[in-house]
């Protein structure tokens, strides 16, 4: 398997670098919701859906540019200036689809809980999003097909993207 995928950064790296899932380096660092939806979904995962790869060890990718995590990512690191947008290829497997939307709506159910756990009816529903997430719902697709590659990627491509694209239409290089 040969596709073009993208992978977003604040790292840089140079091109021919093989890149890896690192989210079980970043679990500490995490918002308390997000760690916490993130198990939720790997153990759901270990249980009904076993196959799959590990979101925690797996190099998340998208099928074209998404200016939300983009936006995302120097929102939450407002001392950064730039980040990297990578073309990634992956070798040796084929990335997972996933429905990126069910996490995401997950993690604002969680946004007010309390550290000692979660409901009945908020648990139930964060199982039905990890059901929609794992199995790639088109429900809870946007326009951007994100995947996980339990391989990573090797960097084939890499557009700096500056901060400044906060204040424009559009983080995402044209063309």
């Amino acid at each position: 398997m040969n596709e073009r995928f993208y992978h977003f950064s604040l790292d840089d790296v140079p091109i021919g670098t093989m890149l890896e899932g690192r989210k079980k380096f970043h679990k500490k660092k995490q918002r308390f919701g997000q760690r916490i939806i993130d198990e939720e979904f790997d153990e759901y995962r270990k249980k009904n859906h076993p196959s799959l790869p590990s979101l925690f060890t797996s190099l998340w990718l998208t099928d074209r540019c998404d200016q939300a995590i983009i936006k995302k990512k120097f929102v939450e690191n407002p001392d950064v200036e730039q980040g990297y947008l990578y073309e990634v290829t992956t070798s040796g497997c084929k990335p997972t689809p996933v429905a990126a939307r069910a996490e995401i709506e997950a993690c604002q159910l969680m946004t007010f809980e309390k550290p000692a756990g979660m409901s009945g009816n908020k648990r139930g529903k964060v199982e039905e999003l990890a059901e929609a997430f794992w199995t790639n719902d088109p429900e809870y697709r946007g326009r951007v097909q994100d995947y996980l590659s339990p391989c990573g990627g090797i960097v084939t491509g890499k557009t700096i993207v500056d901060r400044k694209c906060l204040m424009t239409s559009s983080c995402c290089p044209s063309g």
